[in-house]
């Protein structure tokens, strides 16, 4: 199969038109169609269907366009691998996928020291609950609370959250604080608002079942937020009581009260996963490194200050 010849069909599909996809090659349209058929006829089947101007996919172009997109992903990838181990200082973009949790209340903690020493490697960090294919190339690396299975990917483990149950002083001065799992049934109990194809990882209302019967029905929030951030800040506010990892900064900072300190929530995993075609890629280790190294030392100094 023509490389090239593969990457104009893509860029085609991409714009669902021939003349747009010419704008972007730079290629009369006469020209640019001339070569679409005949990449039709080396591989027997009739990829789009022409339209008014529209081209859009077969079944056939669906299926070549999504197996193009991870080839043409891989191959500039790898590219982009090359020119940056040519060059001495560590450069260029990177791509990083996560949730929006990690996002806004984990990696932009840890992002000033290392674009400190790096200042030429450009973030690009794009938050997402829901499941993610890093062979569509649409990042370089995933950090996740659960890894994605592929026998493609190479995975690290970064640290494990703990998560329990917190809530404000104020909210304790106002009603009190349960002392069974029963009473929880009497709280204000704020909850992740997910749906199910956006969970990002298993039992994230935990909270509402723990302490009940099989038979009873789990408990009805009293509010549900589907962004993390603004549950933090309605917790801070005294709205209720939220299952939260004390891996967290603003548990960190004793700003919330554990309540029912041996009820321990799931722990969760997170890893640092990146495609085995990015595995010579010295901005991506030296992240994944600069990342083991900053929990490592948090750890360390969360031990000294107990001992102490």
């Amino acid at each position: 199969m023509n490389f090239d010849k593969l990457r104009y069909f893509y860029i085609v599909a991409r714009n669902s038109s021939l003349q747009k996809g010419a704008e972007e090659l730079s290629m009369a349209p006469e020209k640019l169609e001339t070569i679409i058929s005949e990449f039709e006829r080396e591989i027997r089947n009739i990829l789009f269907n022409r339209h008014q101007g529209m081209w859009t996919l077969t079944l056939q172009g669906h299926f070549l366009f999504r197996k193009a997109r991870i080839i043409l992903s891989e191959v500039e990838s790898v590219r982009s691998v090359l020119e940056e181990n040519d060059k001495d200082e560590i450069s260029g973009p990177l791509r990083v996928m996560t949730t929006n949790s990690l996002a806004s209340l984990w990696i932009s903690q840890h992002l000033k020291d290392f674009v400190v020493k790096y200042p030429n490697v450009n973030f690009a960090i794009y938050p997402q609950d829901g499941e993610v294919d890093l062979s569509l190339g649409e990042s370089d690396v995933c950090i996740r609370p659960l890894a994605p299975d592929g026998q493609n990917l190479i995975q690290h483990y970064i640290m494990t959250w703990h998560v329990g149950l917190y809530a404000s002083p104020d909210y304790i001065s106002r009603f009190g604080v349960p002392k069974t799992l029963r009473e929880l049934d009497d709280h204000r109990i704020i909850t992740l608002g997910y749906e199910s194809n956006m969970i990002p990882y298993k039992d994230i209302n935990w909270h509402l079942s723990i302490g009940k019967r099989p038979d009873e029905m789990p408990r009805e929030p009293y509010m549900r937020i589907r962004a993390l951030p603004a549950l933090i800040d309605c917790t801070l506010n005294g709205l209720g009581i939220s299952a939260l990892s004390k891996e967290l900064p603003i548990i960190k900072q004793k700003r919330l009260v554990r309540i029912l300190p041996e009820v321990d929530g799931p722990e969760v995993d997170i890893f640092y996963v990146y495609p085995k075609f990015m595995a010579n890629s010295r901005k991506v280790l030296m992240f994944r490194d600069y990342l083991i190294n900053r929990v490592r030392q948090e750890n360390e100094l969360h031990e000294k200050t107990l001992v102490n």
